[in-house]
């Protein structure tokens, strides 16, 4: 099995909102219809839950219930760290946002691919 690590950035949800969520939900059911061979790694900065409720209750709202639906699937685990590179490096791939963290994937010979909502 392979593990998966997925990354949304804060600024996707905030500017994109309901575009965002629905590609995340479609990248959800991808992620499910292939739990025999991916174990997903939902890599989540630790503020990143209290700044989305600071700045958008509903954008908030809404990536609380998509968690939600996430744990339910059980086809991986939400880690919320500030050390997203340590976790990036217990992986076999990258999915997710543009962020500093391709190069460190890049460097370590790590698989990615960057999400596009308009996908």
């Amino acid at each position: 099995m392979k593990k998966l690590f997925y990354y949304i950035d804060i600024c996707i949800l905030l500017s994109k909102e309901e575009k965002a969520f629905e590609k995340i939900r479609r990248c959800l059911d991808i992620f499910e219809e292939n739990k025999d061979s991916l174990f997903i790694v939902w890599a989540i900065p630790q503020a990143m839950r209290k700044d989305l409720s600071l700045l958008n209750a509903d954008v908030a709202k809404g990536f609380e219930t998509i968690l939600e639906g996430f744990q339910k699937r059980e086809i991986g685990e939400i880690i919320e760290t500030d050390d997203l590179l340590s976790v990036l490096l217990t992986c076999d791939a990258y999915y997710g946002d543009c962020s500093d963290l391709l190069y460190h994937a890049k460097k370590k010979g790590i698989p990615a691919m960057i999400e596009d909502v308009n996908l």
